[in-house]
């Protein structure tokens, strides 16, 4: 009956230590889940963040190829304008008056006055 006791007791002690086990595994396993989930919900944070800044950045690049544009327009206009001013001189044989209005960029020749 002693041995049976002693047994039945090692029973015990060993379903005690397998529900202690157990109740440490859950609470690992819940402590993970809730990391896990603060992980995602970081993640979340910053793909949205991300997701913004690209935005952001979208919007400014549009905003500078529109303004490379009105540039490029605008020193074509003046492209234009330079080379007849400069054609019509040459083909007049002005000479420049000294006054600064040419500066010495008058003395260039033709080629080198026209932008590229």
């Amino acid at each position: 009956m002693e041995q049976r006791e002693t047994h039945l007791a090692r029973l015990e002690a060993g379903i005690d230590r397998l529900v202690e086990a157990l109740h440490a595994a859950r609470q690992e396993r819940d402590a993970a889940r809730d990391k896990v989930e603060a992980l995602r919900a970081s993640a979340r944070q910053e793909l949205a963040r991300l997701h913004t800044t690209v935005e952001q950045q979208e919007r400014e690049l549009t905003a500078l190829r529109s303004q490379r544009q009105l540039i490029g327009e605008r020193l074509h206009a003046l492209q234009g304008r330079l080379n007849a001013v400069l054609a019509e001189e040459h083909s007049t044989g002005a000479t420049p008056t000294g006054n600064g209005d040419h500066g010495g960029a008058a003395a260039l020749p033709l080629e080198e006055l026209t932008l590229r």
